[in-house]
């Protein structure tokens, strides 16, 4: 699983030993560990009908924005809406489109600002990962009318409204259940030095400053190997493969590192990582100067911390903040390939073992239960927000939204109707444009 997917396993994880939980996953997706006897209900991509019955049977929903996307009558739901602000798609995206044409990536930010509109207009109570996103999600609140009288009255912190929810540490440690790495790849060995890159390569990370300062390293270190496990994300019809990820291998290829420094494996399921992480000298996480840097929590460095891996990361968020504090290995500056070689070559002089004492004060007070504690809290006495049928504010924006959601199902029908035109059935096209004109009141 990617960072969010393991979010939502381990919430499930903690929900389920107080409340009845199912996790919706889409198609491809199963259980990373059957003794936790979660329901897992897998749905096929735009499958509103099996959303919607499992919606049914429930009473609380928790989502990202982009389900309101795909699922649009989540917008008319009356059920207890959380919504879940972890991923700052909003800023992810500039990134992520940087490579289009302008226009089309006017057209996809505009997306993206919609589906924050909607979560906001949903929203009965609202997850954040850190104290940063939590004042950003509150400026997105208060312009789309939730921060009001009402809200204010019912908890003037806002915290009944949004909380913090960050990514936690799983209570059990990490134990070598199988060798991945270690000569197990070909070419890297069991006196290898080996540097671990734990998540996927997407456009606002920067492994080009580690593959170029690992070239470096190695004329210092020769046994030095980096081992990329994912560099590409595991549901490929939902997160297609980034350019970010292009450029890192043709460096390392320039370099002449492939196959002999630089390595690159496919995914390794969510059950399995701790065996990489466990063979591994020293973790990686490199980013650049970006306005997603500084709302970002990079759900890896916490696998970093599970394991006691010492680790380079880039300044700039929250994340660095915390290596910092608690001394677990290197904060560098953005795109510093000497740095790099610096901090990577302190850090594999020393036996991780050095860290053990730093890595055993960070882990306290931050298990995946003391992490969902606001959203158990939450789901154990679920109410509605208090502007949610009162406030004129949100009225309208609900309106929007659901006109907005209501104008894509019949877009999304398009294609149909153009088919039937084609086929000669002139007047279904005809029924078509007149129902968009009754529904939206488009003309006379």
């Amino acid at each position: 699983m990617a960072g969010p997917g393991m979010r939502y396993w381990e919430l499930s994880r903690v929900l389920s030993r107080h409340l009845p939980v199912t996790l919706a996953a889409p198609e491809g997706s199963a259980s990373p560990d059957e003794e936790e006897r979660i329901p897992v209900r897998v749905y096929a991509r735009g499958d509103a009908d099996a959303v919607q019955a499992l919606v049914e049977t429930h009473e609380i929903i928790v989502a990202p924005g982009d389900t309101l996307l795909e699922f649009p009558f989540l917008l008319g739901c009356d059920r207890y809406m959380v919504m879940d602000g972890y991923d700052p798609h909003t800023l992810e995206s500039l990134a992520w489109n940087q490579g289009q044409e302008l226009e089309q990536r006017v057209r996809n930010q505009r997306e993206r600002l919609h589906v924050v509109t909607m979560q906001c207009a949903v929203g009965d109570f609202f997850l954040c990962a850190s104290q940063r996103q939590w004042m950003l999600w509150l400026g997105w609140l208060e312009a789309t009318g939730r921060v009001n009288p009402l809200t204010y009255d019912s908890d003037p912190s806002l915290r009944a409204l949004i909380d913090v929810v960050p990514t936690g540490i799983p209570a059990r440690p990490p134990r070598l259940t199988a060798p991945l790495v270690r000569d197990r790849i070909p070419g890297i060995g069991a006196d290898d030095a080996v540097l671990v890159w734990g998540g996927g390569i997407w456009n606002w990370l920067d492994p080009l400053t580690l593959i170029r300062a690992v070239g470096q390293v190695a004329a210092r270190v020769p046994r030095v190997r980096l081992y990329f496990p994912g560099p590409r994300h595991p549901y490929q019809g939902f997160v297609p493969d980034m350019e970010m990820r292009e450029r890192a291998v043709q460096v390392s290829d320039q370099l002449g590192l492939t196959g002999k420094h630089v390595f690159w494996g496919s995914w390794v399921p969510y059950q399995s990582r701790q065996n990489y992480l466990l063979e591994a000298d020293v973790g990686c996480s490199l980013h650049f100067e970006t306005l997603e840097t500084c709302f970002a929590f990079r759900t890896r460095i916490l696998d970093y911390v599970w394991a006691g891996l010492p680790m380079v990361v880039t300044r700039g968020d929250v994340a660095s903040e915390f290596v910092r504090e608690y001394r677990l290995g290197e904060v560098v500056d953005y795109q510093d390939v000497g740095g790099v070689t610096e901090a990577l070559v302190k850090l594999l002089s020393v036996p991780r073992e050095t860290y053990a004492q730093r890595f055993d004060k960070a882990r306290r007070g931050r298990s995946w239960e003391r992490s969902a504690a606001p959203l158990l809290a939450y789901c154990q006495a679920p109410r509605h927000a208090p502007d949610k049928d009162r406030a004129p504010d949100w009225q309208g924006i609900r309106h929007a939204a659901q006109q907005i959601a209501g104008l894509q199902q019949e877009v999304s029908r398009l294609q149909g109707v153009i088919e039937g035109y084609e086929n000669g059935r002139f007047m279904r096209v005809m029924r078509w444009f007149a129902n968009v004109r009754r529904r939206f009141g488009v003309g006379a």
